[in-house]
């Protein structure tokens, strides 16, 4: 796609929005049940056996903390929205 421009051409700077995976749970959740999820979710991301199949397909494997995690799902949101402005893509768009 020669006419698409680079996101280095748009003035983006560092990564944009990094491949990656996680889970949710809806709002209200009570906080001992997100505490167990986030627990087993650690647990077998840290795993040598999950971590080895990920690998296995050519993923990394990071283990991050639910902070890190809001952290980086903003910053990506951020930078899609700089992006679609730059594009005239954000009509309405917050």
């Amino acid at each position: 796609m020669p006419s698409v421009p680079t996101t280095a051409e748009l003035g983006i700077k560092g990564n944009y929005l990094d491949s990656w995976s996680g889970a949710f749970v809806t709002a209200g959740t009570p906080k001992p049940v997100i505490d167990t999820l986030t627990a087993a979710a650690e647990k077998v991301i840290k795993s040598k056996e999950f971590g080895a199949r990920i690998e296995k397909t050519g993923g990394v494997v990071q283990y991050i903390t639910t902070a890190e995690f809001r952290s980086m799902i903003e910053r990506d949101k951020n930078t899609a929205l700089e992006v679609a402005k730059k594009e005239g893509l954000a009509q309405g768009a917050k």
